[in-house]
């Protein structure tokens, strides 16, 4: 009985996977159809179609059926040549055709007669179109070139989705950032930034629980590199329901993959603050007193290092396995970012005095004649002594000791020695300095 139960659940899991796999090879690949016709329109049953990929050189073939159709499915996104075939007609072949993700690609052959020791390749004219008519959906696809073309601040792939028409960016960066500190919010058509969804190789990779709360928009959990993305489609209106997750936009992006030859680059991007003009609100380095030359100034840290790269091609043991370099290959992309960008920090530190244990600044002033006690209420940041046993009220403490913990955490410098009386909010009377204000670059990844 067990046994039984255990032997269900394993097939029923198998169907499971077996079912996303083939949801995601939906979403990640594209496909060809069409019809195969003689010089009079009529339809040519059982011609051969192929299909060869132009990059890793592997084909799928068919057969059209009693009218002549056909279709390929389930390819992924590359350049491809469609060769047409039948006893009694000259070979077609088509130019190269390039497949997005999702794209269903209508090649339409007709066949002419076979003359003797004749060989006609047409890549385009009458007899044969390249063409989407089953299909109402509003898309934009840029390829290989256009993605990694343009000089992107930032190399965010996303930044390319607002050369679709109708898209607008509402991410609030000039510089696209990756990671938490990403953004998603483009608005397709005037819709909800919230309402778009992203997918790479069939998969979404938008993460809806992270900064979403802060107002910060919602990042995705995948950045492919530029020089890894094979191309990218933005469906804007009226597409499938395959795509149906959200009432917006939808991004695919398909990635690279080896091919019958080995190809890679390297590459690296530096930005520093040595090349940046000084803010005109740089505060100037210290002087010695007596000092009459010209003052220094120490920009902050700005600086970027981005590098990364990419090599792909065949997988083959030579005399053993994939000896033609036709059957498995492998792709490989690595990015690697270092980044510090100043921002404005103004805030509220203890004063030189109260690092020592001194809040004397923040506490009543001792009236002579009276009982050394206070309203907690109106000094809030005055130490709080015992409470008196003449009117029990609390006493003032107005120094307090120092002890290891505290001494350690100071000595760390993580919280720095004030360098101004104002510019920061606190709610310390003292007319001692007591706030850091400076433009600090702590460090991203």
């Amino acid at each position: 009985m067990y046994r039984l139960l255990f032997r269900f659940f394993a097939l029923f899991a198998l169907l499971a996977a077996f079912a996303s796999s083939q949801l995601l090879a939906q979403a990640a690949t594209g496909r060809f159809s069409g019809t195969v016709t003689d010089p009079d329109g009529n339809a040519i049953p059982g011609a051969s179609v192929q299909v060869l990929n132009q990059d890793t050189l592997t084909s799928r073939s068919t057969k059209t059926d009693d009218v002549g159709a056909y279709q390929i499915l389930a390819l992924p996104a590359g350049r491809y040549q469609v060769i047409v075939e039948s006893e009694g007609f000259e070979r077609r072949s088509s130019g190269i055709l390039k497949l997005s993700a999702g794209q269903d690609v209508v090649f339409n052959a007709r066949l002419t007669l076979t003359h003797v020791e004749t060989k006609v390749e047409v890549s385009g004219g009458a007899g044969e179109t390249v063409i989407e008519t089953d299909t109402a959906s509003l898309s934009t696809t840029l390829g290989q070139q256009e993605v990694t073309g343009y000089g992107l601040n930032g190399r965010n792939f996303s930044q390319l989705i607002t050369m679709a028409p109708g898209v607008s960016n509402q991410t609030g960066q000039d510089e696209a950032k990756v990671g938490v500190a990403g953004s998603a919010k483009f608005s397709v058509n005037g819709g909800r930034v919230e309402y778009n969804t992203f997918s790479v190789d069939g998969s979404d990779v938008l993460n809806t629980s992270i900064n979403a709360s802060r107002g910060q928009g919602e990042p995705l959990m995948v950045y492919p590199s530029i020089d890894a993305i094979q191309d990218m489609k933005v469906l804007t209106a009226d597409y499938s329901a395959l795509y149906g997750k959200s009432a917006s936009g939808s991004v695919l992006v398909s990635t690279k993959s080896g091919t019958d030859k080995f190809h890679g680059n390297v590459y690296g991007f530096v930005r520093n603050e040595m090349f940046n003009a000084r803010n005109y609100f740089d505060q100037p380095d210290p002087i010695p007193l007596g000092y009459t030359g010209k003052r220094t100034y120490r920009t902050p840290l700005y600086r970027r290092i981005d590098a990364g790269a990419t090599f792909g091609g065949p997988l083959y043991i030579p005399g053993h396995y994939n000896i033609n370099k036709t059957r498995t290959f492998f792709f490989f992309s690595e990015e690697v970012r270092r980044e510090k960008t100043p921002v404005d920090y103004n805030q509220a530190v203890p004063t030189a005095a109260e690092r020592k244990g001194d809040f004397t600044d923040v506490c009543p002033t001792l009236t002579p004649g009276t009982l050394d006690t206070f309203d907690p209420s109106a000094y809030p940041d005055c130490p709080q002594g015992p409470i008196s046993s003449v009117n029990q009220k609390t006493e003032v403490g107005r120094t307090v000791s120092v002890n290891y913990t505290s001494s350690a955490i100071l000595n760390t410098g993580l919280i720095p020695l004030p360098n101004s009386t104002s510019g920061c909010n606190s709610t310390n009377p003292t007319a001692l300095a007591h706030c850091y204000v400076a433009s600090v670059s702590p460090a991203t990844h």
